[in-house]
């Protein structure tokens, strides 16, 4: 999973992921979708002839092949969010759809706030929330959404701040 190049110097501090609950909770309506039209065929009281289940089989199996397809966009998605924290820079590698990806970055000494935000009885139970990152740039904000822990996250974020601050302010006179 090489979208970029890091800078010879440059080295990767952490990874982070959407929490699981996120695809688990897309996936759970596909199932239901699954399984909705054989809830809804024997809730009507039909006559069955041979022609007509065989039809009905077929539609059910290009029914399923298109939840298949449209649960493997879903994974694909959810794999290829990753925002990656080096010693440099925060990358956000934002997966839109399946052939389709926005890479944007933000250098660490342009950070002045982090903030978290997490919302709701079960994203406080599975830890998920959102991270938002005001900066110096021309874009002020930079957003990291359902996160998995993201009070550790912000953590790793502020200690590589602070060591890009102190970098920066350490001048080297030879």
């Amino acid at each position: 999973m090489e979208y970029f190049k890091l800078d010879p110097d440059e080295k990767e501090i952490a990874k982070f992921r959407k929490h699981w609950w996120v695809i688990a909770s897309e996936m759970g309506f596909l199932f239901l979708f699954a399984a909705a039209p054989i809830f809804i065929l024997f809730s009507f009281n039909f006559t069955f002839t041979p022609k007509l289940i065989l039809f009905l089989i077929m539609l059910y199996i290009a029914w399923i092949f298109l939840l298949w397809i449209t649960g493997f966009i879903i994974w694909t998605n959810y794999y290829l969010d990753v925002w990656i924290l080096t010693n440099k820079r925060l990358i956000d590698i934002d997966q839109k759809s399946l052939f389709s990806r926005d890479i944007a970055t933000l250098r660490l000494e342009n950070i002045q706030d982090v903030k978290i935000e997490i919302m709701g009885i079960i994203n406080s139970i599975l830890k998920i929330g959102n991270i938002h990152i005001q900066t110096a740039a021309q874009s002020k904000e930079f957003l990291m959404r359902n996160i998995k822990n993201p009070e550790i996250a912000k953590e790793f974020i502020n200690q590589a701040h602070q060591q890009k601050i102190e970098e920066v302010k350490t001048v080297k006179v030879e």
